[in-house]
């Protein structure tokens, strides 16, 4: 098998998500609870888990290295792509790993398995509520209050999320 000691964090949060939900994860859902695995990072720690660079693009946050680490990980046969109607699911791969070979802190761990708790579930009122949810945090409102278009890519502050928790602790 391969080894996880050379994935970026990000393919080793992908591998932790796939896991745990057990192969019931979209695509789409996966880069959503990466992105709010990084916003809840900054929100708490001011730094980010991983090494993406969010942007907002057509529908929310988006990553263009996602679909490299994705790759990488369904070349490793760590993953697997199921179609599932429109959507896909991200599924255990041959050769998928032990969430004991990712090596990641049980606080991270508890905190990722509370994104996974909170929006895993298909349906689309689900993914629907989880959408409303992402396009209500701090960096998504700040791009899309400047007027940005769907089309346009610009970069999210994810420490627009942080500044607004130290507004509201300081009352």
């Amino acid at each position: 098998m391969a080894g996880t000691q050379n994935l970026s964090m990000a393919a080793k949060l992908m591998l932790f998500f796939v896991i745990r939900s057990k192969g019931h994860i979209t695509k789409m859902q996966l880069v959503k609870f990466l992105y709010l695995a990084d916003l809840y990072s900054v929100k708490w720690h001011g730094t980010p888990i991983t090494e993406l660079k969010w942007y907002y693009y057509l529908r929310g946050p988006w990553e263009k290295e996602f679909d490299v680490e994705l790759d990488q990980l369904l070349s490793l046969e760590l993953i697997n792509i199921s179609p599932a109607g429109k959507a896909q699911l991200m599924q255990p791969g041959r050769l998928i790993c032990k969430e004991a070979e990712l090596v990641l802190p049980m606080s991270m761990k508890l905190m990722l398995d509370g994104i996974r708790i909170e929006w895993t579930g298909g349906g689309t009122a689900r993914i629907k509520e989880m959408l409303d949810y992402v396009y209500k945090t701090a960096p998504m409102r700040q791009v899309l209050e400047q007027g940005f278009k769907a089309e346009d890519c610009q970069a999210l502050d994810l420490n627009e999320e942080r500044k607004e928790l130290l507004r509201a602790l300081e009352g």
